[in-house]
């Protein structure tokens, strides 16, 4: 089982468990898989490839926690519709469980949510 961190395009956020494999990662993004890797290569984001292209609604939590993990991309990408965050991948290739990187960008994210409502 790969443990992640589901963000909806409307701003849930929730821990996700699914089995290994690009099945499982289409079902929690709706589509076709797109992997994008903070800078370090320790954690992924998954989205729908083509969701732009389809219209999904733009997702700025996910496309937050990615900037936060590889600020390479700022301002010049976004991502849309559901996002899920990972750990990297294994020596085979098989993706990991989100790890310290992605649980400190989501908590980052979360923490500034919270003050900002408060």
């Amino acid at each position: 089982m790969i443990e992640g961190i589901q963000i909806s395009a409307d701003g849930d956020i929730c821990q996700v468990s699914l089995e290994h494999g690009y099945k499982a990662l289409q079902g929690v993004v709706g589509g076709v898989v797109e992997a994008v890797s903070s800078r370090s290569g320790q954690t992924t984001l998954w989205a729908h490839e083509e969701a732009k292209i389809i219209g999904l609604p733009a997702n700025p939590i996910g496309t937050l926690a990615w900037w936060l993990l590889n600020p390479a991309a700022r301002g010049r990408d976004y991502l849309s519709g559901t996002v899920l965050i990972t750990g990297g991948a294994d020596a085979q290739g098989r993706t990991l469980s989100i790890g310290a990187e992605g649980l400190a960008a989501v908590a980052l994210i979360a923490n500034r949510a919270q003050q900002r409502s408060a």
